[in-house]
């Protein structure tokens, strides 16, 4: 049997409230999404808009760098655990399922979505990234070019 997503209307504060929740067991340990979110809205992007563009490509991030002292196997599982149980999804990453379900809501998941296209914008997000509170120092991004990779992700 299909499953078919039926939400009532959310406002994006609401759909930014339930990523979050969903991602809790990642979000404790790591605040990358949240810092590079929050050099998105000097561009125009509100805040709920940010945790749906940024936290799928900090997932993928994560996934793609297993050395890394944030990545948490277990909080991934859980986090897919829960997309796919409860929607039915037979997803094989944390970030496909948060992908998906941001796209299912009609939330932008990409910068050129709302507007972000060039590369000096690209680049003073990641340059201001590394001076906010949860994502300079080593305890999250250690350089802007990890930063870069990441905004690489959802151009």
């Amino acid at each position: 049997m299909k499953h078919v997503l039926i939400l009532p209307t959310l406002s994006t504060t609401h759909i930014s409230h339930a990523l979050t929740a969903l991602a809790t067991p990642f979000a404790l340990t790591d605040a990358r999404p949240t810092a590079i979110g929050h050099q998105l809205g000097p561009h125009g992007v509100p805040h709920g808009k940010t945790s749906c563009i940024c936290l799928a490509p900090v997932l993928r991030y994560e996934t793609s760098h297993p050395d890394s002292p944030h990545w948490d196997v277990d909080a991934h599982h859980a986090i897919l655990k829960v997309f796919n149980e409860v929607l039915d999804w037979t997803e094989n990453t944390a970030a496909d399922a948060v992908e998906r379900f941001v796209k299912d809501v009609g939330m932008p998941t990409k910068l050129s979505e709302v507007g972000i296209t060039d590369e000096e914008a690209l680049k003073e997000i990641a340059e201001h990234t590394m001076s906010d509170i949860w994502g300079g120092g080593e305890s999250q991004l250690e350089n802007q070019g990890r930063v870069l990779e990441i905004l690489g992700m959802v151009r």
